[in-house]
This record gives structure tokens, sequence and C-alpha cells, in this order.
């Protein structure tokens, strides 16, 4: 998925999971905090942030990741923690 960071105007790819679940919990929260909940992006896990350089990444990037996820295995995990990327 791809955001545009509301800080500095520098378009950057992240990769996330959505968990549109987690909106009731969080919505309000991240519409007072977050800019980019206001643009629509959904309530998420960020994996990595800036994923990979501009806003558009390539064919080639996209298959490779699809092929990876599409390989995963379900896992179980715990969210015991927040936390924020500051200067990102």
């Amino acid at each position: 998925m791809v955001a545009q960071n509301e800080v500095d105007r520098n378009p950057r790819a992240a990769l996330v999971v959505l968990v549109p679940e987690a909106e009731p919990l969080v919505g309000d929260f991240r519409a007072k905090h977050d800019p980019i909940a206001a643009l629509g992006f959904p309530a998420h896990i960020t994996i990595n942030f800036p994923f990979i350089p501009g806003v558009d990444p390539t064919a080639d990037t996209l298959d490779r990741l699809r092929k990876t996820f599409a390989e995963a295995q379900p896992f179980a995990f715990t969210l015991d923690h927040i936390g924020r990327f500051p200067n990102v």
C-alpha cells in the first residue's frame, strides 16, 4: 500500500498489514493524531517504512511480494505494545 507522508510531503511506499477489525478501537485516536488517517489510509500494522523509494513499486517488486506472501504460512502473534517511527 502506498501513502503520502503529510509531514514532509515526500511520497514513500510502505509495507503494511491492513487490520480493518482494529478501526473501531483506534479510529478516533488515529483521526486526532495520524495525518494519513484523514487521507483514508486504514488501520494497519507497519512492517517496513519507508519500504522503497518513490510511490510506484515496480511490477517485479509487487510480483515478488505476492509470491512471498502466498507461500507464507499463518502464524500466531501478540501485539503487546505500539510504537512510532520518529523523524520518518
